[in-house]
C-alpha cells in the first residue's frame, strides 16, 4: 500500500508540473503577442507624432512667411501714403517759388521744406515749426491764385488734410518700430541689470552700503563699482563717495568716477531694468515696443527723452 501510495503521489505530482509547464509557455506566448502588439503601436505612434509635428512645422513656417509677407505689404502702404502726401506739399511749394521768380531754383525750396520736416519727425524736434512751414506755403500759393477767390476755406481745409498725413504717417512708422524689420526676439536681455551683475555700460552703480562717504570700494576705470561699506544714516548711495579704488593698476585712484550716478534726475539701474523687462514683455508677445509708448507708461520716472527708451529696445534686442 505504501508503494502505490507513493506511485499515486508522483503521478499526481507529474500531472502538476505538466499543467504548470502548459500554463506558463501559454503565458509567454501571450506575453510575446502583447509585446509585438506594443511594439506595433508604439510604432505606428512615433509616426502619427512625425507626422502631427512635420505639419506643424509646415504650419508655423506659413504663418511666419505670412506675417512678413503681411508687414511689408503694410510697410509699403505706409511709405506709399507719406510719398503722396510730400508730393502734393511739394507741388504747391514748388509753384510757389516759380510764383515768386526763383526760375530754375524753384525745386530747391520743397526739397528743403520737406527734408526741414523729415528731420524734424525723426528727431522729435521742431515738429510743429516745421508742419505749419508746409503748409502755410501750400496755402499762401493757393490764396495767391486767381482760382481761390470765394475758396479760401476750402483750399485751407484741403491743404491740412495731406499735412495731417504726412504728421499721422510719421507717428504710425515710430510706433511700428522705426521701420526695423527684425523679427521679435524671445531671449533674455543682455546687460540688464539684476542682483550680482556688474559690468553696466552706461558707467552707473548699485550701492549696498548705508551711505557713508568714506567707505571704500573697489572699481574699474569705466566707473561701475560696487560698494559694500557701512555707515550711520542709511542712504541710497547718490552722492560722491570718497573712495580708495583700484581702478587703474599701480596706483591708488582720484575717486573721481566717470558715471552717472552722482547726478541728480539721471536714470538709475532699478529705472534701466524696469523698462528692459518692460520691453521683453512686449517681444514676446509678438509686437514691437514703442519708445513713445514706453516714455508715457514710465512718465512717473521723470525721463521725458525718448531716444534713452529707444536705446533701451536696442539693448533688450541686441
Amino acid at each position: 500500500m505504501r508503494r502505490n501510495a507513493e506511485a499515486e503521489a508522483r503521478k499526481a505530482a507529474q500531472g502538476i508540473l505538466g499543467d504548470a509547464a502548459r500554463e506558463k509557455a501559454e503565458l509567454m506566448q501571450e506575453a510575446v503577442e502583447a509585446a509585438a502588439r506594443a511594439t506595433k503601436l508604439q510604432l505606428a505612434a512615433e509616426a502619427q507624432m512625425a507626422r502631427a509635428r512635420k505639419a506643424a512645422g509646415k504650419k508655423t513656417k506659413w504663418a511666419a512667411r505670412k506675417r512678413r509677407w503681411s508687414r511689408k505689404f503694410w510697410d509699403l502702404m505706409v511709405w506709399m501714403a507719406l510719398f503722396a502726401a510730400i508730393g502734393l506739399a511739394a507741388s504747391g511749394e514748388y509753384k510757389l517759388a516759380l510764383m515768386v521768380g526763383f526760375g530754375p531754383w524753384s525745386p530747391l525750396l520743397p526739397v528743403c521744406i520737406d527734408i526741414y520736416c523729415v528731420v524734424a519727425f525723426k528727431r522729435e524736434k521742431d515738429v510743429y515749426p516745421a508742419l505749419l512751414l508746409m503748409l502755410g506755403a501750400n496755402i499762401t500759393y493757393h490764396l495767391a491764385t486767381p482760382e481761390a477767390q470765394d475758396q479760401q476755406l476750402l483750399i485751407i481745409a484741403v491743404c491740412l488734410m495731406f499735412v495731417a498725413v504726412v504728421w499721422r504717417v510719421h507717428k504710425l512708422m515710430d510706433s511700428h518700430g522705426a521701420g526695423d524689420d527684425e523679427e521679435p526676439e524671445t531671449g533674455s536681455p543682455a546687460g540688464e541689470d539684476a542682483a550680482g551683475i556688474t559690468g553696466n555700460p552706461s558707467g552707473s552703480y548699485r550701492s549696498t552700503g548705508t551711505g557713508n562717504p568714506g567707505s571704500t570700494a573697489t572699481g574699474n576705470p569705466s566707473g561701475n563699482y560696487r560698494s559694500t561699506g557701512t555707515g550711520n544714516a542709511a542712504s541710497t548711495g547718490t552722492g560722491k563717495p570718497r573712495s580708495t579704488g583700484t581702478g587703474k593698476p599701480g596706483g591708488t585712484g582720484s575717486g573721481k568716477r566717470t558715471g552717472t550716478a552722482g547726478k541728480s534726475g539721471a536714470p538709475t539701474a532699478e529705472q534701466r531694468a524696469a523698462v528692459r523687462a518692460r520691453a521683453t514683455e512686449i517681444l514676446r508677445s509678438g509686437a514691437t515696443p514703442s519708445p513713445t509708448a514706453l516714455a508715457e507708461e514710465f512718465s512717473s520716472f521723470g525721463i521725458a527723452d525718448p531716444e534713452w527708451f529707444r536705446n533701451q529696445i536696442r539693448a533688450v534686442r541686441s
